[in-house]
């Protein structure tokens, strides 16, 4: 078993050290901190429901 594992670690550094990998890390890793995405305003949905229930 220890000869798979080490089989599979060497296998895995061989492609973490690729640039390709690396570059493809930092991409996923800066997306969410220079996204500023804030949620869409649910207060006007939700006023919309009220009135349309009432309605009924």
């Amino acid at each position: 078993m220890s000869k798979i594992l080490q089989i599979a670690w060497r296998e895995f550094v061989a492609t973490a050290m690729t640039k390709g990998f690396i570059i493809g890390l930092v991409a996923m890793l800066a997306v969410p901190l220079l996204s500023n995405f804030k949620s869409p305003a649910v207060h006007a949905l939700a006023a919309d429901a009220d009135v349309e229930a009432e309605k009924a």
